[in-house]
């Protein structure tokens, strides 16, 4: 039988710091970061029967540059970035080339990744399968990153109906208009989620139903909804604001659907809410929120879990109870600080750590477990300026005095613990 009381220690010689903590830590971008390196392409009708547009952008951060302290105080990166689009055969059939310069007034501002430099490239090419190679030499270090990417590009013809790809938009509260969202992920509060896509090969003045459908990251039905519009030209392209249909934070795929004939036609989008719109950090959980009792598979025996786990209803709480009641810090009160702690990193955890593409909830992954066991990091640093290879995040615990060393092995999302110390 296994026993973790050094867990349950831990949790409580931090609970009250921790508690403090909670809230600063929520905000994702301050501690964590941003991901260092972003790439998406996106497939538009472009207005011609035998060819797509693909509107590629790339995200980079800071942390990932060189840079080099000017005489004036100022810190200088550059680099050289070329981006091939080629055919089946492996053929060059389009090519896109730039050298940026970036400059930041302190070297605080040379690690950060609180924001992207983002970079925009319009392709046109026929359907078919093709890929992308992204090469971006460091010009100090001369360093690459080599990215590939396969697309299958669609065929946007006017006697079929075809989706776009769709795209995420977000709008802040101090924003004039809907911003194009690099991440896919919604982190601040007030902050509106929307999406932009289009419908070719729709005949003028024939409505067409749409189906919408919100899910989870484990497929169940969040929300569903539909409406009726009529185009009035052969392509019809929507913006919508879905803000009022996303109850909670949460991993989610967003899918798109008209009737047509001979079938459906339908396209899907996966995006995260860290906080619920319009309410930060007070943000309701997900259903699957109240089930943080399976990450107690971290700190109880195997028989206590199996009896949690294979229990339901009110026979379930009552193993949940009797495995936190002797581990409550003020048993003359109604609350227990350490399950409430817990539930509130478990939670955390499956906000920020999920990988919806892996249908990993957060408490599952290696950062959820050592987040869920020790509470917030002091502090986070990314290791991503090394070109070409997986990025590293180290979190530190001052407390504790122990690093962390999580590497993103796959470029899944996925961070795996390969060292402490």
């Amino acid at each position: 039988m296994r026993k973790r009381p050094a867990l349950l220690l831990i949790l409580l010689s931090i609970l009250t710091l921790a508690a403090h903590q909670e809230i600063q830590t929520t905000d994702f971008t301050k501690v964590f970061g941003l991901p260092p390196f972003v790439f998406r392409a996106l497939q538009f009708p472009s207005g011609e029967q035998t060819e797509a547009l693909v509107q590629v952008k790339i995200g980079l951060v800071n942390d990932i540059l060189q840079f080099v302290k000017r005489d004036d105080g100022t810190f200088e990166a550059s680099y050289e970035l070329t981006l091939d689009l080629l055919d089946s055969s492996g053929t060059i059939i389009s090519e896109k080339a730039l050298t940026n310069r970036v400059s930041v007034n302190d070297f605080e501002a040379s690690n950060s990744r609180r924001s992207h430099i983002v970079h925009a490239f319009d392709f046109f090419a026929p359907a078919g399968p093709h890929s992308f190679h992204l090469e971006i030499i460091d010009s100090e270090t001369r360093k690459r990153l080599l990215y590939n990417e396969k697309l299958d590009i669609k065929s946007f013809r006017d006697d079929h109906q075809q989706f776009s790809s769709i795209v995420f938009l977000n709008q802040g509260a101090d924003d004039e208009k809907l911003r194009y969202n690099l991440t896919e992920t919604y982190v601040n509060e007030d902050e509106q989620i929307a999406v932009l896509f289009a419908l070719s090969g729709v005949k003028a003045g024939q409505p067409l139903e749409l189906r919408y459908v919100l899910k989870e990251w484990d497929d169940s039905i969040v929300q569903s909804w539909q409406e009726t519009i009529t185009p009035e030209i052969g392509m019809l392209q929507l913006t919508r604001n879905i803000t009022e249909h996303v109850p909670y934070a949460g991993n989610y795929t967003l899918e798109v659907s008209c009737q047509a004939e001979p079938k459906a036609v339908e396209i899907a989008g996966r995006f995260s809410v860290k906080f619920q719109p319009g309410q930060g950090n007070g943000a309701s959980e997900a259903p699957s929120a109240d089930k943080t009792y399976l990450a107690l598979k971290y700190l109880c025996s195997d028989d206590e879990y199996q009896q949690i786990i294979n229990s339901t209803g009110d026979s379930q709480e009552t193993h949940i109870a009797a495995f936190w009641e002797p581990r409550d810090p003020t048993p003359n009160t109604a609350a227990n600080e350490l399950r409430d702690e817990f539930d509130r990193r478990t939670q955390f955890a499956n906000r920020h750590f999920s990988i919806i593409q892996l249908k990993m909830q957060g408490w599952e992954t290696d950062r959820g477990k050592i987040y869920i066991l020790n509470g917030p990091p002091t502090w986070v640093r990314s290791q991503s300026n090394e070109f070409g290879r997986p990025p590293i995040e180290i979190w530190y615990y001052k407390s504790l005095d122990i690093r962390y060393v999580f590497r993103d092995k796959k470029g899944d999302g996925n961070y795996k613990l390969i060292h402490q110390e």
